[in-house]
């Protein structure tokens, strides 16, 4: 977070150390913010890649096309049906934080993340001017009296992508596009005894509730993941379970 509120350019693009960047990556920064300068989010074209594969991993990138030419399609519009294919940007619409807070969801699992929209920071190039106002509200968020502060175990992506459009919320707005093919980014999987487990949010995402309580979809993200600690805690007991038992049979 303060590698972020020191960012002093117009806008902002974090990745993890791991994945690797279109070397023109600001050459389509530019010709994309030049075309909408109204946008607040840019998201990449991504290629997941097997862990170990070097020769994809390296191989040649593809060339800068022209933003110029590009049209746009989406779900505001008719043509939602060529998002996805070459030469379009599709339309990334504002999370309906409008939804009504939906109690059930506690049994039924979350669905209102499913969508066009998108919720995490990561990966996507954002206007650096609507970042700063939102980091600054976070920060302030942590502050629970006095000296006294709040730092939760940190997960910053999904609190910072849902801040930012809590905070300018407009209903149906559409926010940015995310790039066609060929990828932008490649992002290379975890080695197998790293494999990505379920991350658990919601320590950190207090704070949207804290700064933006009139939301009905942070509280139904909230609740429903206050209702999987249960199911987590037997998963994570088995994870551990199992991993001494084999752990005990390699050492005999």
């Amino acid at each position: 977070m303060t590698g972020l509120m020191n960012a002093s350019k117009k806008y902002v693009l974090t990745v993890n150390c791991d994945e690797l960047l279109h070397p023109d990556i600001v050459e389509i920064t530019k010709q994309y913010f030049t075309k909408l300068p109204d946008s607040w989010v840019l998201r990449l074209s991504r290629k997941s890649l097997k862990y170990g594969d070097e020769a994809s991993l390296k191989s040649p990138w593809e060339g800068v096309y022209n933003i110029d030419e590009i049209k746009t399609c989406g779900v505001s519009r008719e043509d939602r049906n060529l998002c996805g294919k070459p030469n379009y940007l599709g339309e990334i619409p504002i999370a309906p934080l409008h939804n009504k807070l939906d109690p059930l969801y506690i049994f039924r699992g979350r669905k209102d993340q499913h969508g066009r929209h998108t919720e995490n920071f990561d990966k996507k190039v954002w206007n650096n001017q609507i970042l700063q106002a939102t980091l600054t509200d976070i920060r302030d968020a942590m502050i629970l009296f006095g000296p006294f502060k709040y730092f939760p175990f940190w997960c910053l992506d999904r609190l910072l992508g849902l801040s930012i459009q809590a905070k300018y919320y407009e209903k149906g707005k559409i926010i940015g596009h995310i790039l066609p093919e060929p990828e932008q980014i490649r992002i290379e999987e975890n080695p197998p005894e790293y494999r990505k487990t379920k991350r658990f949010y919601v320590f950190a995402e207090l704070l949207l509730l804290k700064n933006h309580p009139q939301y009905g979809y942070l509280w139904n993200l909230i609740l429903a993941q206050f209702a999987s600690i249960p199911v987590r805690g037997i998963s994570y007991i088995y994870r551990q379970l199992s991993g001494n038992k084999v752990q005990k049979n390699t050492n005999g």
